[in-house]
């Protein structure tokens, strides 16, 4: 998984350009705007008092459901699909 380091201005624009509404956008990036801080850095060992055991790790999670994520399972609908690739 690559992770894209997107500034929230821009994420803002590429949304309104897929056709969402200002206010998704705009609450959107702000969002992004908050985790990209690192103000939601804080590890807490809730889960896993919650849980009874360790957390999963997604890499943990993805190798074990890899079935789930193949081309096949996660090849697009039109539904799916932003309005210009129609």
């Amino acid at each position: 998984m690559e992770v894209i380091d997107t500034p929230p201005d821009e994420l803002h624009r590429a949304l309104i350009r897929r056709g969402g509404p200002e206010s998704l956008a705009a609450g959107v990036a702000e969002l992004h705007a908050y985790f990209r801080s690192g103000a939601a850095a804080a590890v807490t060992d809730t889960l896993q008092r919650v849980l009874g055991r360790p957390a999963t790790t997604l890499a943990e999670y993805l190798t074990d459901h890899r079935a789930e994520f193949t081309a096949t399972a996660a090849t697009p609908t039109d539904e799916m699909r932003p309005p210009d690739e129609h």
